[in-house]
C-alpha cells in the first residue's frame, strides 16, 4: 500500500477560515466549473494544491477504511464465536493502546416514509426542518 504524506497546507489569508469548517451555504446560482489546468489555478491557487492533493489522500483513506472495516468484522466474528451469546465483552491485549469493548446495542430510529404517511402534509412540515450540506464526489 502506498502510503500517502500529507503536504503541509496553511490556512488562508481569510480570518473566518478553518479547517474543518465547511463554507456557508451560498446563495442559489447556476453551476459554474473552475477548470484547473485552463488558467484557474492561477486564480486559485490555494484550490489547485488542495485538488492536486485529493486523489492520493482518497485512495489513502479508502484503502485504510476497507482494511479496518475488513480487521473490525474478524474481531467481532472471532468474538461471537468464542462467547456466543456474550453481549458485552471486553478485550485486552498489550498490542493495543487502549482496550476494545464489543457490545451488542439495540437503537431505534424514526421511519420518516411512515411518519409521512401517517400525518398530515402540514403535521410532517411541522415536525421536520429542512437542511443542507455540501457535498464532495467525484464526477463519472
Amino acid at each position: 500500500m502506498t502510503q500517502f504524506h500529507a503536504p503541509n497546507f496553511s490556512a488562508p489569508d481569510d480570518p473566518n477560515w478553518s479547517a474543518g469548517a465547511a463554507p456557508a451555504a451560498p446563495e442559489l446560482l447556476p453551476h459554474h466549473v473552475i477548470r484547473l489546468d485552463n488558467g484557474d489555478a492561477e486564480r486559485h491557487p490555494r484550490l489547485a494544491q488542495l485538488v492536486a492533493a485529493y486523489d492520493a489522500a482518497k485512495l489513502a483513506v479508502d484503502s485504510a477504511a476497507s482494511t479496518l472495516r475488513a480487521i473490525t468484522d474478524g474481531i467481532k466474528a472471532e468474538t461471537s464465536a468464542a462467547l456466543p451469546g456474550c453481549t458485552d465483552v471486553t478485550i485486552v491485549s498489550g498490542s493495543l493502546e487502549h482496550s476494545l469493548m464489543l457490545q451488542y446495542v439495540v437503537s431505534h430510529r424514526v421511519d420518516t416514509k411512515a411518519m409521512r404517511a401517517a400525518l398530515t402534509p402540514e403535521q410532517y412540515a411541522s415536525l421536520t426542518k429542512p437542511t443542507g450540506a455540501w457535498t464532495l464526489k467525484r464526477k463519472r
